[in-house]
């Protein structure tokens, strides 16, 4: 037979005797082939996988061009499980590299070929490489808000603030109020350490008043 001949059968039988799987990969994209029971490996070498852009097991046509990552594939629909790309997806999206191993159980239910060989069934894939994992890590996280409890802090400190100068200014320049006294309502400050103790009192008696127990008055 001529050598074109002999090229083409090589061709032909090629995915059925695949002793591992074979992987290419550039920045753009990453493809791979490998039998039912092998192990599949897609690398986008450093780069986030983004999507599927071909998957099929059973048994596809097409060959993995190791220079470029990429090939040119066909399913075939009389021997395709459906479910192949969404396997794939779920394996693999979001991650630099993906590795797992072929077997029907992944990707559901095949067409007439089920039972087939498992020997010749393969799965053929190719994976688009996206966004760069380590830019990804090293951009500085998003920046947040100042929580809820600290807004409503600030604000309060704020609006003590414009009381506390609007008092002044107008005990000052209206009353004549010179030193501490020109601090607005002054004596309710005096009084609240007062104030706030006879709270606490108050509070702690209450809590001990519930703990003690009741008795009946005896006649």
């Amino acid at each position: 037979p001529s050598s074109s001949s002999r090229c083409f059968c090589c061709r032909a039988v090629a995915p059925l005797v695949l002793a591992a799987a074979s992987t290419a990969h550039s920045r753009q994209h990453s493809c791979a082939i490998a039998n039912e029971g092998l192990e599949i490996v897609f690398d986008c070498g450093g780069d986030l996988i983004s999507s599927v852009e071909f998957a099929s097991y059973g048994t596809p046509r097409g060959e993995c061009n190791a220079m470029i990552g990429t090939g040119e594939w066909a399913t075939v629909p009389a021997c395709n499980a459906a479910g192949t790309v969404t396997a794939v997806e779920d394996q693999c999206l979001g991650h630099p590299t993906c590795m797992f191993t072929v077997t029907a159980d992944l990707f559901g239910p095949l067409s007439s070929c089920a039972s087939a060989d498992s020997g010749k069934r393969w799965l053929s894939a190719q994976v688009k490489c996206g966004e760069d994992s380590t830019a990804a890590k090293a951009a500085p996280p998003p920046r947040r808000g100042m929580p809820l409890g600290w807004q409503l802090i600030s604000l309060c400190l704020v609006l003590f603030s414009i009381y506390l100068t609007l008092g002044i200014a107008i005990k000052v320049h209206r009353l004549g109020a010179k030193g501490i006294e020109a601090i607005p309502h002054i004596e309710m400050w005096r009084d609240l350490p007062f104030l706030v103790r006879d709270g606490v009192i108050f509070s702690i008696d209450t809590i001990k008043s519930k703990g003690r127990p009741n008795y009946d008055a005896v006649l």
